[in-house]
Parts: structure tokens; sequence; C-alpha cells
């Protein structure tokens, strides 16, 4: 059974064990998923506004997979976005401004176990404008892709800051 309490300005939300998909489309403060191949798309770990200021995605156990359109995974606008992946071969589609997009906030992707791929598009992957940008990667054979602007990217006051310390496959980020 999945447990949701509709708190003053968002939602937080505990996934069951087992599979789950999260489709996202309004901002959400918290989820803790329990464990289970999951699916999560569109506002994951946003931060947008006063109102919604911090927001941070918990998974516990298993595969995750994570897509969203533009600016509405792990970006950090105005305030904190963070997933913290416990375990799991996970897979993360990062679209322009996600998994490390922080514009005047904090960006924090922390991927501790497994085997991991991460592509992306422009301004993703540890890119920060006028913020702090976080991609931690403690463990596993991971692979990261972009097209530009992207793993260590900062910009206008901003820091983008990767740690991986497992071992990585493949880093391929064009600069055009």
């Amino acid at each position: 059974m999945r447990l949701i309490h509709h708190a003053t300005h968002s939602l937080i939300v505990i996934g069951e064990p087992g599979p789950n998909t999260y489709d996202l489309d309004q901002l959400v403060a918290l989820i803790i998923n329990l464990g289970g191949d999951d699916l999560s798309r569109w506002l994951i770990g946003v931060s947008s506004d006063k109102d919604h200021g911090n927001a941070a995605v918990i998974d516990l156990s298993e595969n995750g997979t994570y897509e969203a359109t533009p600016l509405e995974l792990v970006t950090g606008q105005l305030g904190v976005g963070l997933v913290v992946d416990h375990a799991g071969n996970d897979v993360y589609q990062l679209q322009t401004g996600e998994g490390g997009g922080v514009f005047a906030g904090i960006g924090i992707l922390l991927d501790t176990q497994r085997n991991d791929i991460c592509t992306g598009v422009r301004l993703t992957q540890g890119a920060a404008i006028a913020g702090l940008r976080l991609v931690l990667d403690l463990e596993g054979n991971d692979r990261y892709d972009a097209q530009g602007f992207a793993l260590e990217f900062g910009w206008l006051l901003g820091v983008g800051l990767p740690s991986m310390l497992g071992v990585m496959t493949g880093i391929n980020a064009l600069t055009s």
C-alpha cells in the first residue's frame, strides 16, 4: 500500500515494496521508495519556488529508472533538489538542466552502489549556474554520456562537482 500525505504546499509519498511507477505531475516534497524496480517520471527531486524550496527522493533498493522533461530531475531552483539511490543498476535519462542543472540553488544526486547508466543532453551531470551541483557516485561500473556543458561544469557563480569513486566505463561530453 502506498502512503500519500498532503502537506501544506506539497506531497509526501512512501512507496510500497515491489515495482512502482511514479508519474509526478506535481511537486513532491519527499518520496521514500522501499524497494522494487521502479520508474519515476517528470518532477523528481525538484525545488522551484518559495513554496517548494526542498524536494527529495530516497530509493532504498532495487533498480530504478528516472526520466523527465527539462529542469524536472534533481534540479535545485531557489532551493535544494536531492535524489539518493542506495542500491540497484539505475538508469538516469537526463534532459537539459537535469541531474545537476542548478539555477540559484543546490542539486545533489547520490548513487551509492552498483552499475549505472547516466545519459544527458546539455547543462547536466554536475552543471551549475549561480549554485552548487554535486554528482556523487560512490561505487560501481558506471557510464556517463552528455551532449555538452556537463560533468563538472560551473558557469556564472556556479560550481559543479562530480565525485565518482566507482569504475567508470565511459565518459563522453561534447562541448559544442
